[in-house]
């Protein structure tokens, strides 16, 4: 059953229960309504009898009592009867003397002045009394109350409701009310049956277009988008899939690029090496020492093809998460002082000035110290790159509020600030390729000039960044760059203010 058929039935289902339950309830209610509204009419009946009773009485008029009588005793309806006795229980006025034949309870055809046989009240300190009794085969509830004048009781007044006449008035209420609000019901039921296929249509509307953009995007065509024009949550799940979708055909675009970039700088150090290697092999070496050199060429760069792999391995487990720290301790000192050693005979060899300066006072810091040398040397390895001989290469540390900060700072040729944006991102963005770099490619006979593949300064940054720290670069085009990194004191991210 698809989804939407689903939803669909689950909607109507819902209503039908929800209607369901309402209708129960108004029935519930609309019987308790009944029952109030006859308890209000047996009240409000006896309440009338009673005054006109004592009214009559004031007045000594019997006839204002029988005039009563005719005009809402005469029809019996639920009267089974009703009558008026004085304080001796002798009957004032009785149904069947306005009635054209007997009914009810009397003692003789003629039952006016003689004694009622029938209940007498007996509710003591209250307003109405109720009897259930069976009069001449049917059951007839007395409601009975006091006729009071001056303060005291002068008689009583009762009257009988016959309980079936009652009984079959309220079931006929009961079913007017059920035939109206099966009418309601049934009228409310068509109206969510049409509402859900209704809905139906437009879910499977708009998941059709989800459904046939993501098959589209399944087999390739990246560039597909759906309608995203509603402003509830199917639009919102329609510009999700929009921004999705730019961002694969924008991945996919990264991908092309980076694998491009990558094969370019992977080509370098080949061809490298085969240029060399043919040399070698076709005998046109040079003297001993150039094939000594030829030979270091060739070693040099295949160290760094595998750093280089090295490289990309490590990077992937960044992004995974799966590249373990080992921290421990670290004096800043020692760290700045060891990578600057390891690096000092390339830069001697490309006659760059390298310093240190890094105070041995400073606090230590929790770190992996193999990454921490791992970072300065990319660092002064991108420095080196790109500072022209006789410049100078600057690695210093410091403490600052809660952290400290490492920098490696250069005099060489700088970049424009739109290229810093995409400096520490594998996405160079155009212009900034191999070919448009911060200097030129290296020369097959300059053995000492490092070789990257833009993937060292998107390791340092993950390596900061799995340190809790900040990474971040400032250049001014043929006045240098400054690259700088953060490492918190304690075990807490650094804020964007390190």
């Amino acid at each position: 059953m698809k989804l939407r058929t689903r939803f669909a039935l689950l909607a109507l289902a819902l209503t039908l229960a929800s209607l369901a339950g309402a209708l129960f309830i108004d029935l519930h209610f609309e019987k308790q309504r009944l029952m109030e509204a006859d308890r209000d009419y047996h009240v409000s009946s006896l309440t009338g009898l009673v005054q006109v009773a004592a009214d009559s009485q004031v007045e000594f008029n019997e006839v204002f009592l029988l005039n009563y009588f005719k005009g809402v005793f005469a029809d019996p309806g639920e009267f089974a009867y009703a009558v008026v006795l004085d304080n001796d229980g002798k009957v004032r006025m009785h149904t069947d003397v306005v009635r054209s034949k007997t009914a009810g309870l009397r003692g003789s055809p003629g039952p006016l002045g003689k004694p009622w046989n029938g209940p007498r009240w007996t509710g003591v300190g209250a307003d109405s009394a109720v009897l259930d009794l069976v009069v001449e085969g049917r059951r007839v509830q007395d409601w009975s109350a006091p006729v009071v004048f001056g303060g005291r009781m002068v008689g009583e007044a009762h009257i009988g409701f016959d309980w079936a006449a009652h009984q079959a008035r309220s079931e006929a209420a009961m079913a007017e009310n059920r035939a109206r609000l099966f009418w309601v019901g049934l009228g409310a039921v068509l109206l969510a049956l049409a509402g859900a296929v209704w809905l139906a249509r437009i879910l499977g509307r708009q998941l059709g277009e989800l459904h046939e953009g993501a098959r589209l995007l399944g087999t390739g065509d990246l560039r597909h988008r759906v309608r995203a024009t509603r402003t509830d949550e199917f639009g919102d799940l329609a510009r999700a899939f929009n921004a999705m979708a730019s961002e694969l055909e924008r991945l996919a675009e990264f991908k092309e690029r980076t694998t491009a970039s990558i094969t370019h700088d992977l080509r370098a150090p080949l061809n490298v090496i085969k240029g060399h290697a043919e040399m070698l092999l076709s005998g046109a070496g040079g003297t001993p020492a150039e094939q000594k050199e030829s030979a270091q060429v060739i070693f040099d760069n295949a160290r760094r093809l595998a750093s280089m792999a090295d490289d990309m391995t490590d990077l992937a487990k960044l992004r995974l998460g799966r590249l373990s720290l080992e921290k421990r301790k670290v004096s800043p000192a020692g760290a700045v002082t060891s990578a600057v050693a390891s690096m000092k005979v390339v830069a001697d060899r490309l006659q760059v000035r390298l310093e240190a300066a890094a105070q041995a006072s400073l606090p230590g810091v929790m770190a992996d110290p193999g990454h921490l040398n791992r970072i300065i040397v990319n660092l002064i390895q991108n420095s080196l790159k790109f500072t022209p001989e006789g410049g100078r290469v600057r690695v210093s540390a410091r403490a600052e509020a809660h952290h400290l900060r490492f920098s490696v700072s250069d005099s060489g040729i700088g970049m424009p600030a739109e290229k810093l944006k995409a400096l520490f991102s594998l996405d160079p963005g155009p212009g900034t390729g191999p070919e448009s770099g911060r200097g030129p490619a290296p020369s097959p006979r300059a053995p000492g000039r490092p070789l990257t593949a833009g993937l060292g300064l998107v390791i340092c940054k993950e390596l900061v960044e799995a340190h809790k720290g900040r990474i971040r670069a400032s250049s001014e085009p043929g006045r240098g760059t400054e690259i700088s990194f953060t490492i918190p004191l304690k075990d807490t991210p650094c804020s964007d203010a390190c």
